[in-house]
């Protein structure tokens, strides 16, 4: 059975990924241009949309050890200085004391 508002559904296996599978893709219905025509653009566009995921994923894999480093300098300065703080705040506690 097939309606006015059915889609058109392109499949793409064989990704060169270790991550993804299978990509599907839901097509708009351009019915314009050529056929020929769509079916190029739409390959290109589908791998674009493919290459592009993979190197966001890509990227988020290779900040994830320089963001854990980071983290763990911005919480030793922070310590650092709460420690700063309290010396601070007990030599003038000792000082106030000794008067």
């Amino acid at each position: 059975m097939t309606d006015k508002k059915s889609r058109r559904v392109v499949i793409i296996n064989n990704i060169k990924s270790d991550n993804i599978d299978q990509a599907i893709f839901i097509l708009k219905n351009n019915r314009a241009e050529g056929h020929h025509r769509i079916k190029t653009t739409i390959v290109q566009e589908a791998q674009d949309i493919i290459n592009s995921y993979v190197r966001q994923v890509d990227m988020i894999r290779a900040e994830s050890p320089n963001r854990r480093k980071k983290q763990r300098a911005l919480r030793f300065t922070a310590t650092l200085s709460v420690l700063s703080v309290i010396c601070i705040g007990l030599s003038v506690a000792l000082l106030l004391i000794m008067r």
